[in-house]
């Protein structure tokens, strides 16, 4: 079975709790959450504008950011921000084979055009692919949780 992917966008959604749980321990569900399902996850620091952070190696990868309002009477208004991050290998490598391929191209070097051409597509495609899988991770595991997401 081929798991639903995400395109790698920003996406904000919110959800409503009626039971309270403490933000910390929230973020510490979905961080185990997602390493039961083998990501690589790494915790935002303190001076980070993230909290969680999906990884598919080199060439992208998802960022979460939470934040949980207390409405009083033990209920809470959780919100979630996620967006991915693009390689800046990934997308230098594609515009730095496009281009050589375009000049291959001016010069009428068939071939070499063909072949870097390809080289830029298949690195376009690595990148955008590695943030669509972590975008897809990340939202799976927040959906599977109960606190939203599509």
């Amino acid at each position: 079975m081929i798991p639903k992917m995400f395109l790698p966008r920003r996406r904000q959604f919110a959800v409503w709790s009626e039971t309270w749980i403490a933000p910390e321990t929230r973020l510490q569900n979905i961080l185990k959450d997602l390493r039961a399902n083998g990501e690589i996850v790494r915790l935002g620091g303190d001076y980070e504008r993230w909290d969680l952070e999906v990884s598919r190696g080199i060439f992208g990868a998802s960022r979460l950011l939470m934040a949980v309002e207390d409405q009083g009477a033990g209920t809470q208004y959780v919100r979630f921000r996620c967006w991915p991050k693009f390689s800046l290998l990934g997308i230098s490598l594609a515009l730095l084979f496009g281009v050589l391929a375009v000049g291959a191209g001016l010069d009428r070097v068939l071939l070499a055009c063909a072949i870097l051409g390809s080289l830029a597509g298949v690195s376009g495609l690595l990148t955008f692919r590695a943030c669509a899988a972590s975008m897809s991770a990340l939202l799976r595991v927040v959906k599977q949780a109960g606190l939203g997401g599509s």
